[in-house]
């Protein structure tokens, strides 16, 4: 649902209702997470993933993730590493 809730003005959205029963309005922007129960405009709301969940294309175990992390930054450590001096500890021209 995209347009305003009923009775909630327009600058707020309603979220889902509360332990009670009751819906009570919140600012647009704010922190609140939208569900699958929330009406109003949800698009005003925080959506913390963001464009990024197009970049998402496989669910993999911590594990593997860390790993690949770990080969990716070993890989550009050894890129980035200046040669060692050839030279050093050696006497010139004295």
């Amino acid at each position: 649902m995209t347009g305003p809730s009923p009775g909630v003005p327009a600058w707020f959205i309603s979220p889902p209702p509360g332990p009670d029963g009751r819906r009570l309005p919140v600012p647009r922007y704010s922190a609140a997470v939208p569900s699958v129960r929330t009406e109003g405009r949800i698009e005003d709301m925080a959506m913390y993933c963001g464009d990024t969940c197009e970049r998402i294309t496989a669910v993999e175990p911590a594990e593997v993730l860390v790993e690949r992390i770990r080969t990716e930054y070993r890989r550009a450590q050894r890129r980035t590493r200046p040669e060692p001096d050839r030279h050093e500890g050696e006497c010139h021209g004295e």
